[in-house]
């Protein structure tokens, strides 16, 4: 259920990144006039360490439990972070310049970076729903490993599992005597 939700979140994102650019295009189409950016300066501040304190945590503890659900939404909050700088210096720069464009401009910067960002959310919850095999790499190491212990006369039925907890599971032919003990 963890990489259903990881894949919503992260098409959530994605969708929000699509309607920041539709809204930015519309905007510098229409030519919207920018209102006086002094008192959204000032409010964007404290929400922007707000929010970056929050990806801290979240990326702290999404790192300890693997997690991909906090994964994403430290993604999440992330992207509120560059959103939030991206007001910011917007508002900064449409004050000092008067060139509302730069508003429009910087609103598709950031949200072509939710799109890539997302997707890659989408993609790890993707493959966490259908069972992803492990690395090339790893798969050719382990099967060597196998195939190099002389207990063992052969192996079938491989599979592997990506995920929070990677799994191997497989079936192996030993000698019929083989007591309990030495298997």
């Amino acid at each position: 259920i963890e990489g259903l939700g990881a894949m919503f979140e992260g098409g959530f994102i994605f969708a929000a990144g699509v309607f920041i650019i539709y809204e930015a295009v519309h905007k510098m189409m229409v030519g919207e006039v920018s209102h006086d950016s002094t008192l959204g300066i000032f409010v964007m501040l404290p929400i922007l360490a707000m929010t970056a304190a929050t990806v801290a945590h979240l990326r702290k503890v999404a790192k300890a439990t693997g997690s991909l659900v906090i994964k994403s939404d430290a993604l999440h909050y992330m992207t509120d972070v560059y959103v939030n700088i991206g007001v910011l210096v917007s508002l900064i720069l449409v004050k000092l310049t008067g060139k509302p464009i730069i508003d429009s401009l910087i609103s598709i910067g950031i949200a072509l970076y939710m799109l890539y960002s997302s997707t890659h959310i989408v993609r790890e919850g993707f493959g966490v729903v259908m069972d992803k095999s492990l690395e090339p790499e790893i798969v050719g190491k382990l099967t060597a490993l196998l195939g190099s212990c002389t207990k063992i006369n052969s192996f079938h039925d491989f599979k592997t599992r990506t995920g929070k907890i990677p799994h191997v599971d497989f079936h192996v032919v030993v000698r019929p005597d083989m007591t309990a003990r030495e298997v």
